[in-house]
């Protein structure tokens, strides 16, 4: 476990690849080092040789989907998830862990993270109504309406927690 020491880590990772150039193990754990110290360019160049040694490197194309991610190259991630997720067929778990990233409604990528956070961003969305008042007929009529899953209030405004139009 090298979380608490991620330079000493780079630099062991660094010695083996010097006495092993085609150490894919040790290229791959120097792309997680690079990515968790968010130095993503680097990262995305040790998982690139990562796959450049091992084409079928499953921890390969998964970091290069992680640092993609991290990028805001949502595409390039999809892709190496894609990659990933085929080479897992056998492996339900870790195509679960690959699913669970990636959200696509009506074949638009808005949303990548946890299956938490993915549930949390894709079932609803937050409208703010502002009113010059805020009465009670006002809102029990809202409350009534079938898209909407919540409301509060906040001075004159209303906040409203609706069901995504764009989930089905």
């Amino acid at each position: 476990n090298y979380d608490n020491d991620q330079s000493g880590a780079i630099n062991l990772f660094k010695q083996a690849i010097e006495i092993d150039p085609k150490n894919t193990e040790a290229h791959r754990e120097l792309g997680w080092s690079y990515l968790n110290e968010m130095k993503l360019d680097l990262a995305l160049e040790q998982a690139e040789l990562v796959i450049k040694l091992d084409p079928k490197s499953k921890q390969g194309y998964y970091l290069l989907g992680l640092i993609h991610e991290r990028m805001g190259n949502y595409e390039q991630a999809i892709g190496a998830f894609e990659t990933n997720l085929s080479e897992n067929t056998h492996n339900l778990d870790e195509a679960g862990r690959i699913c669970d990233r990636i959200a696509i409604l009506k074949t638009k990528l808005i949303a990548v993270g946890s299956p938490e956070d993915l549930e949390r961003s894709t079932s609803s969305r937050k409208t703010v109504v502002h009113l010059a008042s805020v009465s009670d007929p006002v809102l029990a009529t809202v409350k009534k309406l079938d898209v909407i899953k919540n409301v509060r209030t906040s001075d004159n405004k209303l906040i409203l927690d609706m069901d995504n139009p764009e989930k089905d």
